[in-house]
């Protein structure tokens, strides 16, 4: 597996297929419009099975965007992007 840091791009609301096959998570951003944001990460090809992260990004208090630093996440499936929000844009990074 190559070291080198990819990003998914911006990911809006529905499910995105990230990666086929071993793929290891380093950080999450996550921007709001105007409601909550909601992402959730599955190792699986799908929107099933094991969840490896979830944050909720509460606009009333954590604001409109941040960046969520993760201890290298490793998925051996797949790597699936569930994302929930009115004007939700996030960002996967991971190799």
């Amino acid at each position: 597996m190559s070291n080198t840091n990819k990003s998914t791009g911006t990911l809006t609301v529905g499910t995105t297929l990230i990666n086929n096959g071993v793929a290891i998570v380093a950080g999450v951003s996550i921007t709001a419009a105007a409601a909550d944001v909601t992402v959730t990460l599955y190792d699986a090809l799908t929107a099933t099975s094991t969840v490896v992260f979830k944050h909720i990004l509460d606009i009333t208090i954590d604001g409109l965007s941040t960046y969520i630093q993760l201890p290298d996440i490793r998925c051996t499936t797949g790597l699936t992007a569930v994302v929930a929000g009115t004007g939700a844009e996030v960002q996967v990074h991971y190799r």
